[in-house]
C-alpha cells in the first residue's frame, strides 16, 4: 500500500475484478493520522462515468506494527454494519483478504468527505456544541442488534465472564514480559475485587474518540476505525472516551460530566445506578488494557529484536504515566464503587 508508484495499477485491477466495472485510478495518496493501520485515499473513475473517492485501510509491514488487530474480523463487522445501516459510517465496499492484490490485507470503504470531530472541537469557540451529537453517536453503536453480527465477533456468555476475560489480560500480559510488573497484577486484581453493578452486553466500538468521527458537510457524524469492535459492557466506550479525551483535548465530558451522562442515559435507557461517574471511571481503567498490553509487548519485542517501531519508542512513556494514573484511579474509585455495590445489592437479591 505504501508504494504510490505501483499501487494505482494494482488497485485498478483489484477494483475491476471485485466490482465488475472497469476502474481507473486517477489519484492515490497515503493518509497521515492512522495510528495502527496504513491508510490511503484514491480517486476512481469507473467505465460507466461515475467518479468517486475511496479509502483503503490495511495492515502495516509486520516489523512496523505496534498494535495487533484482525482485518478479517474488522471486515466481517464492517460488512454487517453496512448491511444493517443502523450506525452512520462509511460503507464497506471490498476486501483483499489474501493480500495478493494490494500487498496486504486491505479493506476498501467509501470516503466520507468531512474533517474529524477532533479537528473541529480543537478549533471551535464552543466545543460543547458538539457534545450531544457525540453522545448520540455512541448510543447508536450500543443500540445495534448484535444478533445479525458475524460469528467471528465473540459473544461472552455472561457479564461476569466478559469481565473475567478482560481483567485477566493484566496478569496474562505481565507473565509474558521479561521483567515482572507488579502494578499490572495489582490493577487486574483490584478491578476483579471492585466490580460495579452489571449491564447488558452490547456492541462496543472499542476506540470511541473524536478522531474516529468524521463530520459531513451537513454536520452529521460518521463513525470510523472499527478494529477494536467487540461485544462488551457499554461503559467501556464511555470510559475510553473520557480517558482518551484527557490526552487529546478538548474533552466534551470533563466540563459537565453529569450532563454528558444524563444525555447518554436518556438515549439508551440506562439507569443512574449503572451509568455514573464512578462506573465510567472504573471502565476507564478496564478499557486501557487492550492498548497498554500491546505497548508493553511491543517493547518486549523490540528488546528481543523481533520488531521495531518508532511508535513503540514514542509510546514507552505511557508505561510509567499509565502506572501512576491507574493506581491513582484504583484508590479514588474504591469508596464510590463500594457504595454502588451496596445500593445495588437489594435489587440483585430480587432478580436472583
Amino acid at each position: 500500500m505504501k508504494d504510490v508508484v505501483t499501487m494505482p495499477d494494482r488497485l485498478a485491477s483489484f477494483l475491476s475484478e471485485s466490482d465488475g466495472r472497469k476502474a481507473t485510478v486517477e489519484g492515490y495518496q497515503l493518509l497521515t493520522g492512522g495510528y495502527s493501520r496504513v491508510m490511503a485515499k484514491a480517486d476512481i473513475r469507473w467505465d460507466d462515468g461515475l467518479v468517486e473517492s475511496i479509502v483503503l485501510r490495511g495492515d502495516p509491514p509486520p516489523d512496523e506494527a505496534m498494535l495487533d488487530t484482525d482485518r478479517d474480523i474488522e471486515w466481517d463487522v464492517l460488512r454487517a454494519l453496512t448491511a444493517l445501516g443502523d450506525v452512520p459510517m462509511p460503507a464497506a465496499r471490498y476486501y483483499d483478504a489474501t493480500a495478493e492484490h494490494l500487498g496486504t490485507k486491505c479493506i476498501v470503504l467509501d470516503c466520507a468527505p468531512g474533517p474529524t470531530l477532533q479537528s473541529l472541537v480543537a478549533g471551535a469557540v464552543d466545543p460543547m456544541a458538539y457534545r450531544d451529537r457525540l453522545v448520540d453517536a455512541m448510543a447508536s453503536v450500543h443500540a445495534v442488534d448484535v444478533g445479525p453480527l458475524p460469528p467471528t465477533l465473540t459473544r461472552p456468555p455472561t457479564w461476569d465472564g466478559y469481565l473475567d476475560r478482560t481483567n485477566a489480560l493484566w496478569a496474562g500480559t505481565e507473565r509474558l514480559l521479561a521483567e515482572a510488573d507488579p502494578a499490572m497484577r495489582y490493577v487486574g486484581a483490584w478491578l476483579d475485587a471492585n466490580r460495579p453493578p452489571p449491564m447488558d452486553l452490547v456492541l462496543c466500538h472499542g476506540d470511541f474518540q473524536a478522531s474516529n468521527i468524521l463530520v459531513d458537510p451537513d454536520e452529521s457524524f460518521q463513525v470510523i476505525d472499527w478494529e477494536y469492535a467487540h461485544v462488551g459492557d457499554p461503559r467501556e466506550d464511555l470510559g475510553w472516551y473520557v480517558l482518551y479525551s484527557k490526552s487529546s483535548p478538548p474533552s466534551l465530558y470533563d466540563p459537565d460530566p453529569e450532563a454528558f451522562l444524563a444525555r447518554y442515559r436518556e438515549r439508551t435507557g440506562a439507569d443512574e445506578l449503572s451509568v455514573n461517574q464512578a462506573t465510567v471511571g472504573y471502565f476507564s481503567v478496564v478499557s486501557i488494557v487492550k492498548v497498554f498490553s500491546q505497548i508493553v509487548l511491543a517493547a518486549k519485542a523490540m528488546h528481543e529484536g523481533t520488531a521495531a517501531s518508532v511508535l513503540t519508542m514514542y509510546n514507552l512513556n505511557v508505561v510509567a504515566v499509565g502506572h501512576m494514573n491507574m493506581l491513582g484511579a484504583c484508590a479514588e474509585l474504591a469508596e464510590p464503587l463500594a457504595a454502588l455495590r451496596q445500593a445495588a445489592a437489594p435489587l440483585t437479591e430480587v432478580l436472583s
